[in-house]
């Protein structure tokens, strides 16, 4: 979970309406600080919104999945490749 001063991300995974509770506590919490919540009417409300959010928050929120699921596959991938490379240079399996 990511919590700062203008940011609440987290999972709820019991069910729907746990989720739904979590988020309005959230709400109520941060309207005192951030104001209330902004409505969206159109498509343009939606971008500009979705702009500001991913200035303010995205990086925090999406650095722990990108290296979880990109960055460390990836290395393992290149580790793997590489130890088989060595591997295959020093000789390989020995003759029989």
């Amino acid at each position: 979970m990511t919590s700062t001063e203008d940011l609440w991300s987290g999972r709820v995974s019991t069910s729907l309406a746990d989720a739904y509770d979590a988020h309005r506590v959230a709400l109520d919490g941060r309207a005192e600080s951030n104001g209330q919540p902004r409505e969206v009417h159109n498509m343009g409300d939606h971008m500009r919104l979705d702009a500001a959010y991913r200035e303010r928050c995205a990086h925090r929120v999406r650095r722990g999945p990108l290296i979880r699921n990109v960055l460390l596959p990836a290395g393992a991938v290149i580790a793997l490749v590489l130890l088989g490379a060595i591997w295959l240079l020093a000789g390989g399996w020995p003759a029989q």
